[in-house]
């Protein structure tokens, strides 16, 4: 009964303060072209977040990646800053739970704190054409999803080998195409993962349609505003270094 006890008390701990074993946090003072910069966290529990600024590791932590105007600005001096981040958990953690030990990471070493609040903001709401889309989905059966967005004839980075999601191509589209002015939010309604056929062309002369781009996959458009809850930052500081 005892050995139950420790045990219980043990995951309540471990439940309630999600934090790292270990933890450094130091500029990067380097140039830009030599940074390096990079983030991941390892099924291991080793999390790094080198020569980035501190916005994208706000963002990843608080699941924000595919909103990036969900997040007010980061005051200075922090904003200019470039940080190298390494920490390591004691044991092998999931990507949710890495997420959480990075949270409470900016909690201790940069003094965040903030609050939530709603704000209506023009997007595009990505949505699929009246002929439906022209997209494979992914099956056990499929074969090669491959990744199947290109810029000017080239594989964009980051692209996911195993399909599409929705809310990744939004987020993909928006980043790629010069008249994507506004975020991209998925409101297709199409839930797992898509192989995909699509070329943005991007020149000088002619800058890229964001309807033309969607079109090729039989999707479309609409702006439209809509509520968001915003992370508004009411304070964050410099950490000190170790």
């Amino acid at each position: 009964m005892r050995i139950l006890a420790y045990c219980a008390l043990s995951m309540v701990a471990w439940a309630a303060d999600p934090a790292f074993e270990v933890t450094s946090v130091k500029q990067n003072r380097m140039p830009v072209g030599q940074r390096n910069p990079a983030m991941e966290c390892s099924p291991g529990g080793r999390f790094v977040a080198h020569g980035l600024s501190l916005r994208p590791v706000l963002l990843w932590a608080y699941h924000l990646e595919s909103a990036y105007f969900q997040m007010s600005a980061v005051p200075e001096p922090v904003n200019s800053a470039i940080f190298d981040i390494e920490a390591r958990a004691a044991g092998p953690v999931t990507q949710d739970r890495c997420k959480q030990m990075v949270q409470t990471l900016l909690v201790d070493r940069f003094k965040l704190s903030f609050h939530h609040e709603s704000k209506e903001f023009s997007i595009y709401a990505l949505l699929v054409g009246k002929n439906g889309p022209k997209m494979t989905k992914v099956t056990g059966e499929t074969t090669d999803p491959g990744v199947g967005f290109t810029i000017n004839g080239r594989p964009v980075r980051g692209a996911p080998a195993e399909g599409w999601s929705m809310e990744r191509l939004a987020e993909m589209i928006g980043g790629a195409t010069t008249n994507a002015d506004l975020p991209v939010i998925d409101h297709t309604g199409l839930k797992g993962l898509y192989k995909i056929k699509v070329d943005v062309i991007i020149s000088r002369e002619d800058n890229t349609d964001l309807a033309g781009a969607v079109q090729q996959l039989g999707l479309l458009v609409e702006q439209r505003k809509e509520p968001f809850q915003v992370m508004a930052i009411d304070h964050i500081e410099m950490p000190d270094e170790n």
